[in-house]
């Protein structure tokens, strides 16, 4: 499915071509592994464009923030060329946000527009591990040609001094004629569930996000940040890994899992108010019974059980994980 993404620059303005947004947005679940990384924005509607760009890096230095304070965060942007002297203002931009992010201020920006959009696009991308960095931007409700037209003069001018794509997902962008135009042909099977998905209505608040990084539990989780946090104390809990993508073979769907444990045949899925939806209630159960064929147990919890009855959720982990290794010794046994 990353295949799609391959020849979509991330130098320029893009309008992606040929699927919607509800399509794109259920592919880049998961950060393409042959291509930039990846936040979705979804703007609120625009009145001009320095509003707009200050609107995008206040988001941005939101999920900079996370991402730097989260599991594993900082490390990955805190060494390297990004952090050497001489590297322009970005050791001071460094800094500050460590600062920011160790003690939770949210104090005024000391840095100009264009410090910021670079320096956050190096932040996020190197967090991500990746060299690059796109912007997903999804149109807002019933957007006019007005608003179409600051949000291309925006984006154009975050292209210019964050050195990084943004791609515009739907239709809506057809009228701005001076955008490089990329069409990207997705699964039928993702383009089927995301027209189901499109039927249904849900509220789609302004906001930057990252998708899922392999290995990692989510920075903008609060439910995957506890639980991982609580499993890097137990001594059983070994074994396990965030975000993964399980593929049975590679002409089948790829499934994104929130927690696998591989050698025990594990899949835990942690499950907000998003899932009671009748879509979203299908596609888990059509990705469960998929799993399971496959030898997989499937675990889901939700996250007020992480939340409310996190002991309670590690005791039950820990013995259907203790139990499957015993099962699994047993089997070596009587070979």
């Amino acid at each position: 499915m990353t295949g799609c993404w391959a020849g979509v620059p991330a130098d320029r303005v893009v309008h992606l071509r040929g699927a919607g947004e509800s399509a794109v947005d259920l592919a880049l679940r998961v950060q393409p592994a042959d291509g930039p990384a990846i936040v979705t924005y979804l703007p609120e509607h625009p009145s001009s464009v320095p509003e707009t760009v200050t609107a995008l890096l206040d988001q941005l230095d939101t999920l900079a923030l996370r991402l730097w304070s989260g599991p594993a965060g900082a490390g990955s942007v805190s060494s390297g060329p990004a952090a050497e002297p001489g590297a322009g203002h970005f050791g001071p931009f460094l800094a500050d946000l460590a600062e920011r992010a160790g003690t939770g201020s949210r104090r005024g920006q000391p840095f100009t527009a264009e410090v910021r959009a670079a320096g956050l696009v190096r932040v996020i991308a190197r967090s991500c591990h990746r060299e690059r960095l796109a912007i997903v931007v999804y149109p807002p409700a019933e957007p006019t040609a007005d608003a179409v037209e600051v949000l291309v003069c925006a984006a154009e001018w975050f292209v210019r001094h964050g050195h990084a794509g943004v791609w515009l997902a739907g239709a809506c962008w057809a009228a701005a004629d001076r955008v490089t135009r990329v069409t990207v042909e997705l699964p039928a099977e993702v383009v089927e569930v995301a027209a189901a998905a499109a039927r249904t209505v849900r509220p789609v608040p302004p906001v930057a996000a990252v998708p899922a990084i392999r290995g990692r539990p989510r920075a903008d989780s609060p439910t995957e940040c506890a639980l991982e946090a609580a499993l890097a104390r137990q001594p059983w809990a070994h074994g396990r890994a965030w975000n993964e993508t399980y593929q049975r073979n590679p002409l089948s769907q790829p499934i994104l899992v929130d927690l696998i444990w591989p050698a025990e045949r594990c899949v835990v899925e942690l499950d907000g108010p998003e899932h009671r939806g009748a879509v979203q209630f299908e596609a888990d159960r059509r990705r469960d019974v998929r799993l399971q064929l496959d030898g997989f147990a499937v675990l889901r919890f939700t996250n007020a059980q992480i939340r409310y009855e996190l002991t309670l959720v590690l005791s039950q982990l820990e013995r259907f994980i203790n139990y499957r290794r015993a099962v699994g010794a047993e089997r070596l046994t009587n070979v």
